[in-house]
């Protein structure tokens, strides 16, 4: 069988020892392999990647979320099965997809599983499997992507304690299908396929990427003591019941105002205005292993 392989060729030990142990694993059971290692840029992958035959027959991604991001992209409208070992340091999609799968599982899960349909999402020119956050939350991101980052999670709560002290809501306006929002000073707003972001907060506990909806959350402004109550509850998903945070389902969503930040699947993603929406194509990534 003909399979690629898209990875993060960055050094770091522990998937360094995953990809030595999936070749090895490919090479016994007589697969022919393609290595696809990503850029920084997904751009510049992307531009790579046009130039690869596309006869493969499946698909195995190496990497954590930001791999993976660039693997939803370059993958658009592939047909076959996708195999994902996550192998980054906050791997929020893998947290909420493979569940209590253990770590020597997921190779094999990822080479011979049992695929489920994933819904995609689509913020302006590229997809997303994970959230987009538009605000403080992209704000935060291009903060977080200047650091080094030996221990994500202490990291994004550190670097999101000085953003909420500093980041100035700003007015808010953007429609769906069904509801307006125009808010005189939006802290937040996320559009989610997955219940995690930011190496472990629950920020949607209502998503489910194969609902054929995205979930939304929306923190308005308020106080500061109010701020750091609502974000230090995200960890257990309780922040949806405080009074400054409203949440739902949509399929699309136009976001009018201009000028904030950013972020898909923890990747810098540009400014607003912007459209985000439920993807036509779903794709198929392997699970759980199969019985019997």
């Amino acid at each position: 069988m003909r399979t690629l392989i898209i990875y993060n060729p960055t050094k770091q030990r522990k998937r360094a020892r995953i990809v030595r142990l999936l070749g090895d694993t490919l090479h016994t059971k007589h697969h022919d392999a393609v290595w696809f290692p990503t850029e920084q840029e997904l751009e510049v992958s992307q531009a790579r990647f046009s130039a690869i035959p596309k006869d493969f027959e499946q698909v195995i991604v190496v990497g954590g979320d930001g791999t993976l991001h660039q693997a939803v992209n370059l993958l658009s409208g592939f047909q076959g099965e996708i195999g994902y070992i996550p192998a980054g340091t906050g791997n929020d999609f893998a947290r909420y997809w493979f569940c209590n799968a253990r770590q020597h599982e997921l190779i094999e899960i990822a080479l011979e599983g049992t695929a489920e349909l994933c819904d995609v999402g689509r913020v302006n020119d590229r997809n997303f499997i994970n959230s987009v956050g538009v605000g403080f939350d992209g704000a935060l991101m291009y903060r977080i992507s200047q650091r080094k980052s030996w221990i994500p999670a202490l990291t994004y709560f550190l670097a999101a304690v000085q953003e909420l002290l500093i980041y100035k809501a700003t007015p808010f306006e953007a429609s769906t299908e069904g509801e307006t929002f125009d808010l005189r000073a939006c802290l937040l707003f996320v559009i989610a396929n997955a219940p995690y972001y930011g190496a472990g907060m629950k920020i949607a506990p209502h998503a489910n990427s194969q609902d054929r909806k995205l979930s939304y959350i929306c923190v308005e402004n308020d106080s500061i003591v109010e701020k750091f109550k609502a974000f230090a509850s995200i960890f257990s998903g309780k922040h949806l019941q405080k009074r400054l945070v409203t949440y739902g389902h949509l399929k699309k969503i136009q976001i009018k105002t201009s000028g904030l930040p950013m972020q898909a699947d923890g990747e810098w993603a540009g400014v607003t205005p912007a459209e985000i929406a439920l993807a036509a194509e779903q794709l198929k990534i392997r699970r759980y292993w199969k019985l019997g």
